[in-house]
């Protein structure tokens, strides 16, 4: 059972989902506050989790919309993407999340090789161990350790 997914998101691609980022912010009235927290700007964060989201859609071999829609929460087949700018990182999620299932994947845009790496998944409910709160982040959240999450390979068994 694979544990990881490796997805390779060529160039032209990722061209696409910065488009649809610009379209986003656009659609948002490109109003400061939709796109800066603590004065930086966000749009690069906002186009690192479209490109997990993308890479999730190409795994599991669905449509990804690159158009505005009404509904706009993330969701990829009813799953939840939390992506992360080093391959290194953990789950995040937070008591705020909806119930459901979370799947990390990790994309490093200055590598410029389209790598995304989608480590595995799990349900939001056994993320939310006070023993994985971590303060010491801007925004403190429950961090899942990507060995506690279950191999992608599972993850296709999961929805109808």
């Amino acid at each position: 059972m694979n544990r990881q997914a490796m997805v390779h998101i060529p160039r032209l691609e990722r061209c696409q989902v910065w488009e649809y980022v610009q379209e986003l912010r656009q659609y948002r009235g490109n109003r400061p506050d939709q796109f800066t927290i603590h004065g930086q700007d966000m749009k690069r964060s906002e186009y690192v989790g479209r490109i997990g989201e993308y890479a999730l859609a190409k795994f599991l071999g669905v449509p990804y919309p690159f158009h505005i829609t009404g509904d706009m929460d993330g969701d990829v087949a009813g799953y939840q993407v939390r992506t992360r700018s080093r391959h290194y990182y953990d789950l995040p999620t937070y008591d705020r999340d909806a119930p459901g299932i979370y799947v990390l994947a990790t994309f490093e845009p200055d590598a410029g090789n389209g790598l995304v790496i989608l480590h595995g998944w799990t349900d939001l409910a056994a993320t939310l161990d006070p023993e994985r709160w971590a303060t010491h982040l801007p925004f403190p959240c429950y961090l899942t350790r990507q060995r506690e999450l279950k191999p992608m390979g599972t993850l296709e068994h999961c929805y109808d």
